[in-house]
């Protein structure tokens, strides 16, 4: 059974959102950069900070797909970062990616000015949630049941509609 040896794992705005201070986090982010730059001709200086070697894989990164032909002549690193572009839209937007921009940065400010926690904020919405049901509970009007009389004269009407009622 042949594998796909995979030769580019990410594009440089994944490795901007995922780097986790100034060493890159974890190790298997910064094997991936290395390997990354290495893949595409990146300049990579080892006395730059893993937060600061984005910028040169990003530089070489938009060189090669602007001008691809002088770069790579080829086409085989801009078949490669597409199919990576490619991986990265197909896997789409994260639930979690919304919380990033407005209006909930703003509940950030919020909640950190008025020392409010996760779980303050978590009763709150139960609170307003509550709220919100109770003022759209529908009123339903109570039908009366109706008397005996009126039942069986509906069920005889039934039965001379029906001929295969009861």
């Amino acid at each position: 059974m042949a594998f796909k040896i995979k030769k580019l794992n990410h594009s440089p705005a994944w490795y901007r959102e995922h780097c986790n201070g100034e060493d890159g986090g974890s190790a298997a982010f910064r094997a991936m950069l290395k390997k990354d730059m290495a893949f595409i001709g990146a300049d990579n200086d080892s006395n730059l900070l893993y937060e600061e070697k984005i910028g040169p894989y990003e530089e070489k990164w938009n060189a090669i797909l602007s001008d691809w032909k002088s770069e790579d002549p080829n086409g085989v690193l801009t078949k490669e970062m597409t199919a990576v572009l490619e991986c990265e839209s197909l896997k789409g937007f994260k639930p979690s990616d919304h919380f990033k921009d407005e209006p909930f940065k703003t509940i950030d400010k919020l909640m950190l000015e008025y020392g409010l926690n996760e779980n303050t904020m978590r009763e709150f919405l139960n609170w307003r949630s509550r709220q919100a049901a109770a003022h759209t509970i529908e009123v339903v009007p109570v039908v009366e049941p109706a008397s005996k009389k009126e039942t069986r004269e509906k069920i005889r009407q039934a039965r001379n509609r029906n001929p295969f009622f009861g």
